[in-house]
């Protein structure tokens, strides 16, 4: 058997030329990657060579978007600077814009403005880094060297002195805001300041020699601060607080309430009396408002003045004196509109009264009152305007010189069943209603008639002597503080006897259709055509209507009181048979109370 070695394999090693033939190749990727860094590196060197050559530019060139003196001086030197500028003045006007948007111009020749160059441009372009040329390439640059272009300064004054916005006659003087005189409905107000259009020169020059060296073309007024200013704003806090506190007393109104004759204080008035003094303080002239409360007294007080009054015959006479009507409490009504003007608030009032009336108006004393006609002898007693009692009277002895008092007076005690004590007399009286003093109305039973001419020699001690009856009605009508109307018909009296017939007329007219209504006209008219002469009767044409109206009013009377009496008589009856049926019942309700007791 036969065996076969196996020999191992031997790895051949090439050679060194074998190796280099057979090197493996570059890929692509690899080449263009060797490519693109040799752009890049020749790219840079480009860009330091460009970098290299700007620098070297800005050396001799100002930088890009560089201005100097206003002037744009991008990528310039140093000559070309200077021509611009040069050219620039040849032509320069400056344009002054005033505050109302006009237009006004300053020529360059005006002032003598030329051209001064120094060394100024170079000493800014040397300044540059030439280096630092990339930092200027996106944002203007400003700036400024000293004085290149030169001018008069009288030239500048007088071109100034020349614009038409200086000229005296053109300027408004500012005025300062101040508080307004009173204006009735609005009160006081701020006045706004005016702003005026002066200019203060030397300011006007000082900003036109900022805008010259640097050849701006516009001085725009508006924008500077070249106008006189007003020193106090309508915005001053002292000027307003100074109308709120003068408002508070002026606008409002204070109304004295006295009917026709009520009277308004407003700040039309008011505003004399106040003045402001530091910040808001108000003061009041007190005098003054004295003197508007005693002018106010002076036109509604009545009491003490005479009267105008008239009489039930139609005439119209002057009484007087007058112890009644309405007095102002002047001390306690100045006290009281002091604190109304301090309110700020309407007030409607009375004012205060030490006195007091019952009406206001000519008739203060109303429409209730009681009127004694001396001359007549007659009495009369109005209620709520209606006559409701007359009287024959007497008055006080005209022989004796104890007549009773002519005047205006009230009631002031009320008293039944007394002695009247005089000297030689003392007489008991039902009914006693004093008006002045010792005098008054009273009952006489010592008297058998009234009224004529009794008074003439037997008269009464000064009173106003009443029939019994008569006494009783006017106690049972009158009231304390009632009005006492005493006075003559003579000479004083307006109404002449033609105008009371005519008045006489006119009641019994009004009287008809008869009512018991017309009890007051038709008595009225009875009295006036009583105190009439046989003349003056005459013209009394419709009299015979008077009588008929007098007997229907009877008739009437005499019915309601029939009325009256039949209504009493069967209210008495209806309250007798009521009460017997009430006894009626309650017998019968004891006797059923008896025998449910047992006792019956």
């Amino acid at each position: 058997m036969s065996s076969t070695v196996a020999r191992p394999k031997v790895k051949s090693v090439p050679s060194e030329a074998m190796v280099k033939t057979k090197r493996k190749p570059i890929s692509k990727t690899k080449l263009l990657g060797r490519a693109v860094l040799i752009a890049l590196v020749l790219s840079a060197c480009a860009g330091v060579a460009a970098y290299l050559c700007f620098s070297l530019y800005y050396t001799r060139h100002f930088f890009p978007k560089t201005m100097i003196n206003g002037i744009d001086a991008s990528n310039q030197e140093v000559f070309e600077v200077r021509e611009k500028i040069a050219d620039e003045i040849e032509d320069y006007q400056l344009t002054v814009i005033t505050k109302d948007g006009e237009e006004q111009v300053i020529n360059g020749a005006d002032i003598g403005l030329k051209a001064v160059f120094g060394d100024e441009l170079v000493s800014l372009l040397a300044s540059q880094n030439g280096l630092a040329w990339p930092a200027h390439v996106s944002e203007w640059e400003e700036k400024n060297v000293g004085t290149m272009v030169d001018w008069s300064a009288d030239g500048l004054t007088e071109a100034l002195s020349s614009l038409p916005c200086v000229q005296k006659a053109n300027m408004v003087a500012p005025a300062d805001a101040y508080l307004s005189e009173y204006t009735p409905g609005t009160g006081y107000t701020v006045v706004p300041e005016v702003e005026g259009s002066t200019i203060n020169f030397d300011d006007l020059r000082y900003y036109a020699e900022k805008k010259i060296p640097v050849l701006e073309e516009t001085l725009d007024l508006r924008d500077v601060d070249v106008y006189v200013k007003p020193t106090v704003y309508s915005t001053d806090e002292t000027l307003n607080r100074r109308a709120e506190a003068l408002n508070h007393y002026v606008n409002h109104t204070i109304t004295y309430d006295m009917g026709e004759n009520s009277m308004k204080l407003d700040g039309s008035r008011i505003n004399d009396w106040i003045t402001v003094t530091g910040v808001d303080t108000v003061r009041i002239d007190e005098n003054a408002v004295r003197n508007y409360v005693a002018g106010v007294a002076e036109k509604v007080d009545t009491y003490g003045k005479p009267h105008e009054f008239k009489t039930s015959s139609g005439a119209v006479v002057t009484v007087e004196p007058c112890y009644f009507g309405w007095q102002m409490d002047q001390e306690a009504e100045f006290a009281q509109l002091m604190e109304d003007l301090k309110s700020g608030t309407d007030v409607t009032r009375q004012p205060i009264w030490s006195k007091e009336g019952k009406s206001f108006g000519a008739a203060d004393f109303g429409d209730t009152y009681a009127e004694v006609n001396i001359s007549a002898q007659h009495l009369y007693f109005y209620k709520n305007g209606e006559l409701v009692l007359d009287s024959p009277v007497v008055t006080g002895c005209v022989q004796k010189d104890t007549t009773t008092p002519v005047g205006l007076y009230t009631v002031y005690s009320m008293e039944t069943s007394r002695y009247l004590v005089g000297e030689n007399y003392r007489s008991f009286v039902n009914y006693w209603m004093p008006f002045n003093g010792g005098v008054g109305f009273h009952d006489a039973t010592w008297r058998g008639s009234f009224g004529g001419g009794i008074y003439y020699s037997s008269g009464s001690h000064g009173c106003v002597n009443l029939p019994l009856s008569v006494a009783k009605e006017l106690y049972a009508n009158m009231e304390l503080g009632m009005p006492v109307i005493v006075y003559r018909l003579d000479s004083t009296a307006t109404v002449s006897e033609s105008t009371m017939a005519a008045n006489c007329v006119s009641l019994i007219n009004s009287a008809s259709p008869v009512t018991l209504a017309s009890e007051g006209a038709i008595r009225q008219a009875r009295n006036i055509y009583n105190y009439l002469s046989a003349e003056g009767k005459a013209k009394v044409t419709n009299i015979d209507l008077l009588a008929a109206e007098e007997a229907e009013l009877q008739n009437q009377k005499a019915n309601a009181a029939a009325a009256a009496a039949a209504q009493e008589a069967a209210a008495q009856a209806a309250a007798q048979a009521a009460a017997e049926a009430e006894a009626a019942a309650a017998a019968a309700a004891a006797q059923a109370a008896a025998l449910a007791a047992g006792q019956i």
